[in-house]
């Protein structure tokens, strides 16, 4: 076989095709071995959990506002979002609900609204469990992820 260095075009193109494949291919093997492992029991009975892991604190947060509005403990009128009652707040049993309600006590709109780092932070305890079962990479995974790139 030649020199790779001295091959000239299409070939130089198809050789560098091909190991860059064999690469990828190898680093996906590798990475779905050392991450592989039981299918974790998951609480499909919350609906915060299974938003976190569909899109994250957003996603976390925009399921909380259409539960609290399906309640009838937030209203909508099209652009803002306000509290049905003052005592909406004492209704509700978890964090990422009260801090939606808390955020809606000023009656923001929409385009404000899902930027709270209060609600973002109530929301950390779905990623800390998602993280537990292996759903989400945890430090170590990021870690190892970044020693197989």
């Amino acid at each position: 076989m030649d020199n790779p260095f001295e091959l000239t075009g299409p070939q130089f193109l198809v050789f560098y095709l091909m190991v860059g494949t064999v690469v990828l291919f190898g680093h996906y093997l590798l990475r779905r071995f050392v991450e592989s492992g039981p299918s974790p029991r998951i609480d499909y009975s919350d609906p915060y959990l299974l938003a976190y892991l569909r899109g994250g604190e957003i996603e976390t947060m925009r399921v909380a506002v259409v539960s609290l509005i399906d309640r009838r403990l937030l209203k909508f009128d099209g652009y803002h979002i306000s509290l049905e009652s003052d005592k909406a707040i004492d209704l509700v049993r978890r964090p990422v609900e009260a801090a939606v309600l808390r955020r809606a006590q000023a009656a923001t709109g929409l385009s404000v609204f899902f930027d709270s780092r209060t609600i973002r932070e109530n929301t950390t305890e779905y990623k800390q469990t998602l993280e537990q079962l292996h759903l989400l990479p945890d430090k170590d995974i990021a870690r190892t992820r970044k020693l197989l790139l």
